[in-house]
């Protein structure tokens, strides 16, 4: 099984998520690449089983526009038939934007799973079973 999990991160939260993720699945005998969308490429997806895709709420809970909104916009058009995951953190606020972020992969051929995941900044360092949890039921 190969996965591969792509994130942006502005202050490190979503990054550490992210990696918390990624040990998971490699703990889950998943062969995994873990990428900043800045230097994750579409045109690579196609080889993945499983794609878990990470972002903190920005502004009034939304995902962040120049570089990470755009990414999926594109990744929502190619329309793959692939097994997907959504995650994020937030700051302030009750992490709402996940469900905007999932509603942009309505009527596609991606298999998102019945559930995201968004934590509060303030207890990631405590999240590491939730977050486990969620790894598990998603590759199940």
């Amino acid at each position: 099984m190969k996965s591969i999990v792509i994130y942006f991160s502005k202050t490190g939260k979503t990054k550490k998520m992210a990696e918390i993720i990624a040990n998971n699945l490699s703990e889950n005998n998943s062969e995994v690449t873990l990428l900043d969308v800045l230097d994750a490429k579409l045109s690579d997806l196609a080889d993945y089983d499983f794609i878990f895709l990470g972002c903190p709420a920005r502004g009034n809970e939304e995902l962040e526009k120049d570089v990470f909104k755009p990414f999926v916009t594109q990744l929502v058009d190619l329309n793959l038939d692939k097994k997907i995951a959504l995650f994020g953190t937030y700051g302030w606020g009750n992490g709402k934007y996940m469900q905007g972020f999932r509603e942009m992969f309505n009527q596609t051929n991606y298999r998102l799973n019945d559930f995201s995941l968004a934590i509060n900044n303030n207890a990631l360092e405590t999240s590491s079973s939730i977050i486990k949890d969620f790894v598990e039921k998603v590759i199940r």
